[in-house]
């Protein structure tokens, strides 16, 4: 019934707002960009949004919006990104430097940008640059890059730097074999009264998914893994299991993946699973320990050498269905 509540409100959004939206800007020739909120944690999206990878479907130039200069949610902008590669959109925007204060120096501005044009950035929306400082504007999430900053003449260098970055990363096209698939809709299941204060879950049990949701990022970046993540509505609209070169892939939009990755979920849709059975579940998860849902006709398989470890993610690599040969066999109890 909570997934269901939730589910009811995300399509009302997007059918009420995004869709309308999207579609008035497209027949009037305008581009739609710019960011919903609040992107930081599966429990905060959840509260103004449900999922936002759902969300940024309907926009031509999909967005995010990265506050203060410590901000470490990296994942802010691999959610974006993967929606973007999977729907071959080159151009993703970044609202950053809110909330950033006067003392932060230009080294600062170059280290917040780089790392968001790591993780997929192509366009930039400095925040912000002020008409007036007079009365309360001077108090609205500075620092303003215009003439109120003694740097502001310096500007261009941080700026013709991104320039030539955002060139280079919008050509070409992205390799990815990691797919993840995204438990924000665990994060719905776990909803009661009072689960959340403004925009933000105070549940302990939806924060524990955001700890794993956390650090399962950490442990693919930290060992140089490059992955997408895919949302539950997106797989069952898009995915599908194709075969290239003699080898099995998943295919989610424009993107291929030889390994899907499912982790920290308590729930998983029925039409998941429709989509994935028929892949290997094998493979090597290390220290991955997160629980995985258990959904009728369908079991998670822990990976070998986790044959101990409670509630152990699995590895799923397409595979064709009831293939039986030996070290790749396709597990459907």
């Amino acid at each position: 019934m909570k997934w269901q509540f939730m589910e009811c409100l995300q399509r009302l959004f997007l059918e009420n707002w995004a869709v309308p939206c999207d579609e008035w800007c497209r027949r009037n020739g305008l581009i739609l960009t710019g960011h919903i909120l609040h992107e930081d944690t599966l429990g905060a999206q959840a509260v103004p949004c449900g999922s936002v990878m759902r969300y940024y479907e309907h926009m031509e130039y999909p967005g995010v919006d990265v506050l203060t200069e410590g901000n470490r949610a990296f994942w802010i902008v691999k959610q974006c990104a993967s929606v973007c590669r999977q729907l071959g959109r080159p151009w993703l925007l970044s609202e950053l430097y809110g909330c950033t204060g006067w003392q932060m120096p230009l080294e600062a501005h170059k280290s917040v940008g780089d790392w968001q044009s790591l993780l997929g950035v192509t366009l930039r929306c400095p925040h912000l640059s002020w008409y007036t400082m007079e009365a309360e504007a001077k108090r609205d999430f500075p620092a303003s890059i215009f003439h109120q900053s003694a740097w502001y003449t310096d500007y261009p260098y941080v700026e013709d730097y991104f320039s030539r970055m955002h060139v280079v990363l919008t050509h070409g096209k992205p390799r990815c074999d990691v797919l993840v698939v995204n438990p924000v809709e665990s994060a719905w299941a776990q909803i009661h009264v009072d689960w959340a204060r403004w925009l933000d879950s105070i549940d302990p049990h939806v924060k524990e998914l955001d700890s794993a949701y956390r650090d399962l990022f950490h442990w693919l970046c930290d060992a140089q893994i490059e992955f997408d993540y895919g949302d539950e509505d997106h797989i069952g609209r898009w995915g599908k299991v194709l075969e290239t070169s003699g080898r099995p892939r998943f295919q989610l939009g424009e993107m291929a993946y030889s390994t899907i990755i499912v982790s920290g979920m308590e729930t998983i849709r029925s039409s998941t699973v429709a989509k994935l059975k028929g892949v290997y579940v094998g493979g090597r998860a290390g220290h991955l320990r997160r629980r995985v849902p258990h959904p009728s006709g369908w079991r998670g398989v822990r990976c070998p050498g986790q044959a101990g470890a409670e509630g152990a993610p699995v590895l799923l690599r397409p595979e064709r269905c009831g293939d039986r040969s030996e070290g790749r066999r396709a597990d459907h109890r």
